[in-house]
């Protein structure tokens, strides 16, 4: 396949319709040259879920579909759901019998995620929840979806914030970073108040090795992939049916007493980390890399077996699919 530089888009100005549907058709073409060895998950930051379906339109390889075309959709809330359990067992692992009633609660970010973690949290019994965007539009959009679904909007703090360190200084209990990586930097890290961080957002760590920051100063930090894992276990069990929100399979995540759940994962990870005398972040990795070695119980080698064949075949040389 025969790569060409991408176009300068000005960031100003952002793409018409006709240009992003072509996109994501030509990202759908893409998946399917790789034969299944890597699938895609579903919408997240600045991807819609009607992009996801446009994929969809031309490859089998990618997940969150919409329902109408017999998908599960935006994993959403499922995912801020697993941000909520991963709190309380931090909270549990800290204080034993802690939970999250009378807690305040800063979440960095007003979008489809940061709805549920809100959302969740009012019916767990907190005391107050920090909403925090850079813009108003998002924080006024949550509010109206909080009336409308009748929760108690009076517990609830809308904040317009303009930088980091000074919304990072806010008292509460936890901050939840639910928008965009790159959040926790030296200058940051040192502003925090909060005694634990746990939030969706990806790579939420400019360095990994600023975690150490966050440790000396006494604050107990979930890794992201720890506790946001729920948008990729709701697009890996897509392929074998959908049950809806009350899925066997995906409740049991939720399930403090499952050793394979977010709760107990996370308390294994800050155990861990607590024993050996590291950050959570390399404990939750290097369970990862153990647990990526175990072979597919159906399909071992599969994904190494079809990247063999790419090779030989000289898939790089080959035009787009398409085209």
């Amino acid at each position: 396949m025969v790569v060409t530089s991408p176009p300068q888009l000005d960031p100003s100005n952002p793409p018409n319709p006709q240009f992003r549907e072509t996109l994501f058709r030509e990202i759908g073409f893409f998946l399917s040259s790789l034969r299944g060895c890597f699938i895609s998950a579903g919408a997240d930051a600045g991807v819609t879920g009607s992009d996801i379906d446009v994929v969809f339109s031309t490859t089998r390889y990618t997940h969150s579909i919409s329902p109408c075309y017999g998908g599960s959709g935006s994993p959403a809330i499922l995912t801020g759901r697993g941000v909520v359990c991963a709190m309380e067992a931090a909270l549990d692992f800290l204080q034993s019998g802690d939970t999250l009633k009378g807690k305040i609660v800063l979440s960095q970010g007003a979008g489809s995620v940061a709805t549920s973690v809100v959302e969740t949290l009012l019916a767990k019994g907190v005391q107050r929840v920090i909403v925090a965007n850079r813009t108003a539009p998002s924080l006024n959009r949550l509010k109206e979806y909080l009336v409308a679904t009748h929760c108690d909007v009076d517990r609830v703090e809308f904040r317009v914030y303009s930088d980091l360190e000074s919304l990072f200084a806010t008292e509460c209990d936890i901050l939840s970073p639910n928008a965009v990586g790159s959040v926790l930097t030296p200058a940051t890290i040192s502003a925090i108040k909060a005694k634990i961080v746990c939030g969706a957002a990806n790579s939420q760590l400019t360095d990994p090795k600023d975690e150490v920051l966050m440790r000396d100063r006494g604050v107990t930090y979930v890794p992201d992939f720890v506790c946001n894992r729920m948008g990729i276990v709701n697009c890996a069990n897509e392929q074998f049916g959908v049950l809806g929100m009350n899925d066997p399979a995906i409740i049991r995540h939720f399930d403090p007493l499952w050793e394979n759940g977010i709760f107990q994962t996370t308390q294994r990870t800050l155990k861990n980390a607590l024993t050996d005398h590291t950050t959570a972040g390399d404990a939750a990795l290097r369970d990862a890399v153990s647990l990526c070695k175990q072979p597919h119980p159906m399909f071992p080698g599969r994904g190494r077996h079809i990247r063999e064949l790419l090779i030989s075949e000289r898939w790089d040389t080959k035009p787009p699919l398409g085209e």
